[in-house]
């Protein structure tokens, strides 16, 4: 949930308090209302984003206009970008090894623990060893990679034929997303 104040002055107008809330329903939808108070109005509203395609659809009230409506479709071109978003990526600090050797051969002083498999660069192999994931399935999801760029979140798997819910639920605790260059 997003929620928007915003305090507006114009020299030539008096000044305008606007207050919106924007509601993620879905990851593909999102509901918004807003209200302001010189001129008094209403909005109200909701986008949708399906691959690279937006609609979104806004009516608002005025005083001395009355009711008015917008639309706007949109297009994304090139790849697709983290809009201010960090890739999530859960990474646990170096921790000490322990011998389980009574030799005295000394062994690494540590490791770097991390959690998951990352979608944006497993190979065929890594991703065949998640529960549910096939040969075909491994495949779809590289091809689906290399055509739209990088995974933003995991439930980009998703927007992948052949993925549900089910499948999705099976392997979300064994995946993560990271940008390419943190490999």
């Amino acid at each position: 949930m997003i929620l928007n104040l915003e305090i507006f002055k114009d020299v030539r107008f008096e000044q305008e308090i606007r207050f919106g809330v924007e509601f993620k329903a879905f990851d593909n939808l999102a509901l918004r209302t807003g209200t302001a108070n010189n001129p008094s109005r209403f909005s109200a509203g909701f986008g949708i984003r399906v691959n690279r395609f937006t609609v979104d659809y806004a009516f608002f009230t005025h005083n001395n206009l009355g009711l008015t409506q917008q639309m706007t479709f949109s297009i994304h071109f090139g790849r697709k970008k983290e809009e201010g978003k960090k890739a999530k990526e859960l990474v646990i600090a170096e921790v000490p090894k322990k011998s389980m050797d009574l030799s005295l051969e000394t062994q690494s002083d540590s490791v770097t623990v991390t959690e998951g498999i990352n979608i944006n660069t497993a190979s065929h192999e890594e991703l065949k060893k998640l529960p549910g994931i096939g040969e075909k399935l491994a495949s779809l999801i590289i091809e689906y990679r290399e055509k739209n760029g990088p995974f933003l979140e995991t439930r980009d798997l998703l927007n992948i034929p052949r993925i549900g819910i089910k499948t999705f639920e099976k392997i979300k605790a064994q995946i993560v997303v990271r940008d390419i260059a943190n490999k």
